[in-house]
């Protein structure tokens, strides 16, 4: 079974991960298009790795626990540019 630690390693400025993350949010919204539909669908049946990454994105415990580290994520970058921004030096 993939770790979630996975999905994240490709990191946020990915395009096709984007995409994909985009595509499965508007599935759990309910939200797609018809091209949207058949573009997931391709992705999710290009192979099971992807399957079980797709199980786990509509699992409802897992998007919270996803969603929460993508603020984390979102929050350090915003942090780190205002940093930047403001000319004080970034800590690791």
């Amino acid at each position: 079974m993939m770790k979630k630690d996975k999905f994240f390693q490709q990191g946020p400025h990915d395009p096709e991960a984007f995409r994909i993350a985009s595509l499965v949010v508007a599935f759990i919204y309910d939200r797609m298009t018809i091209a949207e539909e058949r573009e997931l669908d391709e992705w999710v049946e290009a192979s099971l790795e992807n399957q079980l990454l797709f199980e786990q994105l509509i699992d409802r415990f897992k998007q919270q626990e996803w969603l929460a580290e993508i603020d984390v994520i979102n929050a350090e970058a915003t942090l780190q540019k205002a940093r930047k921004g403001i000319g004080i030096p970034n800590r690791k």
